[in-house]
């Protein structure tokens, strides 16, 4: 029968070598061994002990390390953001504050480009409404400018929301219309959407909704 040792921790390793030891020791020759091969197996017990201390004292040892490199880093974090905030507090150029090796103060953020609005659909009712739903394609807080063009004449804003979809008064029935969106944002425009048409001339009968 084969003792497979190996595959052992080493807490069970060492148990089972401090057992052999005792009791082999008591009398090697009862186990077909001699006094030399005991005390080879409990001096390497006894410096695998030893080793298995030696590992845990370093464990221990590099987590107090890494503890303390942590909290360091903390302190100098916190020492840096004083004296860069009180840098970005004096009249200092971009040239010193980056020479300070600090990121330079963006005292006009990059506006957010409005992209051109897309899927605008016109729906006409027989009260004289027209619901625009379009895909906005952009962030809250972008303004969409809705513009109409009558009868093929001058495109004319007519309504501006930040919303997907908006409900619009007055456009009589029969009367060709077209209707496009532009998203806006700090004085910039997108491309216009694509035009969606009510009333186009040769529509078919019946093309009219009634309101809900």
């Amino acid at each position: 029968m084969k003792n497979n040792f190996t595959g052992r921790s080493h807490s069970q390793l060492r148990a089972t070598a401090t057992q052999m030891g005792t009791v082999i020791g008591a009398s090697p020759a009862t186990y077909g061994s001699v006094a030399a091969q005991v005390l080879t197996m409990t001096t390497a017990n006894t410096t695998f002990g030893n080793d298995l201390s030696a590992v845990a004292n370093a464990k221990a040892a590099w987590l107090a390390a890494v503890d303390t490199q942590n909290a360091d880093r903390k302190t100098l974090i916190a020492a840096m953001n004083v004296l860069a905030k009180a840098a970005y507090g004096k009249p200092a150029t971009d040239a010193q504050i980056a020479a300070a090796g600090l990121a330079v103060h963006d005292s006009k953020p990059t506006p957010i480009l409005p992209q051109q609005p897309t899927g605008l659909a016109a729906t006409p009712f027989a009260d004289g409404t027209v619901l625009l739903k379009w895909t906005k394609n952009n962030p809250y807080g972008v303004n969409f400018f809705i513009e109409a063009s009558i009868d093929g004449a001058a495109w004319v804003q007519v309504y501006a929301t930040k919303r997907g979809s908006i409900t619009l008064s007055g456009f009589a029935a029969g009367v060709t219309t077209a209707f496009r969106v532009k998203a806006e944002n700090r004085s910039i425009v997108s491309l216009p959407s694509n035009e969606s048409i009510i009333y186009p001339e040769a529509a078919p009968e019946g093309a009219l909704r009634l309101a809900a």
